[in-house]
């Protein structure tokens, strides 16, 4: 579980550098943007691991056909941290 939390971390931290990288590029920044986005990454690895304990369950039931009928489960998780 750990390792999932610190890749996922890393994987924000990777996309919030290149975001300001971007943006960067497009108008000035100071270097108190990298710890914006380091901030962002550890608030929404936070958030995921929150939400990892509430995972939503919705069963529906399709139909197939004219006569059957299965049951299909949709899960609803906004976190990439805990798998």
């Amino acid at each position: 579980m750990i390792c999932n939390v610190i890749l996922f971390f890393l994987i924000y931290m990777i996309i919030g550098f290149l975001v300001v990288d971007i943006m960067s590029m497009i108008i000035s920044m100071d270097v108190y943007s990298y710890i914006f986005a380091i901030v962002i990454s550890v608030l929404v690895t936070i958030y995921g691991i929150i939400k990892a304990k509430h995972i939503c369950v919705k069963m529906e039931n399709v139909c197939i056909g004219d006569t059957k009928s299965i049951q299909v489960a949709f899960l609803r998780i906004f976190i990439l941290g805990i798998l």
